[in-house]
């Protein structure tokens, strides 16, 4: 399974890590507002595009797949966590199902090219996240 994660740092709060971030209007409130907003925005926006991001390179895995039976084409997966401190994707075939995935991703020494489906997959999300960030 191949995974991106995104951390925001210097930003902590005591009440967990699903609170939206705050800056103190303890000099100008009408800043404070403004500065808060447009944060909690940018987050929105880049947690949206990750989930895009994952969607896409789980079709990626499955168009890369070279094992038409369709048992490991539908066991591809996506998992996307977001918090306010971090943004985490992960994609592939999770929990070692089917177990025969990973002879296929990396091939074998009596054979099996590697078809890289989640590698190729992860290097165009990579290069997706980066754009974004």
């Amino acid at each position: 399974m191949a995974g991106v994660t995104w951390t925001r740092s210097g930003l902590r709060s005591r009440r967990g890590p699903y609170q939206p971030v705050r800056v103190s209007d303890r000099f100008d409130p009408g800043l404070a507002a403004f500065v808060n907003s447009a944060l909690n925005g940018l987050h929105q926006q880049v947690e949206q595009r990750a989930r895009t991001i994952a969607a896409e390179a789980e079709r990626s895995v499955r168009t890369r797949s070279r094992v038409d039976t369709g048992y490991m084409k539908t066991h591809v997966e996506k998992t996307v966590e977001a918090g306010r401190q971090h943004i985490a994707i992960e994609f592939g075939w999770l929990n070692d199902d089917p177990e025969y995935a990973k002879y296929q991703e990396f091939g074998t020494r009596r054979g099996i090219a590697p078809m890289f489906a989640v590698k190729g997959a992860f290097d165009e999300a990579l290069a997706k996240l980066n754009r974004l960030i």
